[in-house]
């Protein structure tokens, strides 16, 4: 955190390391929450501490976007990123889902808040990612209307996923190679479910205290090998390794030699 962006090259596997230089040509930020690839080979950064910046790997140039003047971001704390076609879904801190498009570098349509007609939505995107079929998912955090959403580009309308119940801070998502979808909460385990079959389900990590309830890590990472194994990345709980079976856990942490 605060490290600016390194790349490991593959062929020596040394790091090369970007910092943000006054009077250079820079990446903006220290703090890079987001990076995601568009249409055309270039890197999206989206920072916490200084905005959005596009790098070109074949030019190796960075390109900043303000947050000021007209159709600009209108904050520079990025969260949720994702490119689709000409189309960038940003997650400014507490502003909403802004669609900015690519080839003009503006935002051309806001939404202020996330979430159906009938709630008061919710304004903070933690996650953006778009399945195999296309769809797009929008996962929200930090207050009663949280959870993960279903947006529809052409209607441009969200419609809440039920099988995330109770409205669960989600911080990640992700697809396994069998199509079931994967969400990573603050404080619910992970949830799961399959947009074709019906089956889903809800995984706890957490210990069963004395009081009988139940202390969750936030699971931050969500990433399938190439065996089928689940790997998830989590924030006071080590590396939980769920196996091929979907029903054995193991958990990797400082006992394991973890540092």
């Amino acid at each position: 955190f605060f490290g600016g962006l390194n790349y490991c090259s593959l062929e020596n596997a040394r790091f090369r390391k970007f910092y943000p230089f006054a009077g250079q040509n820079s990446i903006s930020g220290y703090a890079v929450r987001e990076i995601v690839p568009d249409l055309d080979g270039n890197l999206w950064i989206g920072t916490e501490d200084a905005g959005l910046n596009k790098f070109d790997p074949k030019r190796q140039l960075f390109t900043h976007y303000p947050t000021t003047g007209k159709n600009a971001l209108s904050y520079p704390n990025i969260h949720g990123l994702l490119a689709v076609g000409n189309d960038l879904l940003v997650g400014p801190f507490h502003r909403g889902l802004e669609i900015m498009d690519i080839k003009k570098g503006l935002i051309r349509q806001q939404h202020k808040a996330v979430g159906l007609p009938a709630e008061s939505g919710n304004d903070f995107v933690l996650s953006i990612f778009q399945t195999g079929d296309g769809t797009i998912l929008v996962g929200t955090a930090y207050d009663e209307n949280a959870g993960l959403f279903r947006y529809d580009q052409q209607r441009k309308t969200f419609d809440r996923i039920n099988a995330v119940s109770g409205r669960p801070y989600v911080l990640t998502i992700s697809e396994d190679k069998k199509g079931y979808i994967w969400v990573g909460t603050m404080s619910n385990g992970v949830y799961y479910y399959h947009p074709k079959s019906g089956v889903q389900g809800n995984i706890r990590f957490g210990d069963e205290t004395m009081a009988g309830r139940i202390t969750e890590f936030p699971v931050y990472g969500i990433y399938e090998d190439s065996m089928g194994a689940i790997w998830f990345a989590t924030e006071g709980g080590g590396l939980i390794r769920l196996g091929q079976d979907r029903k054995t856990t193991k958990r990797y942490d400082t006992s394991s030699g973890f540092p």
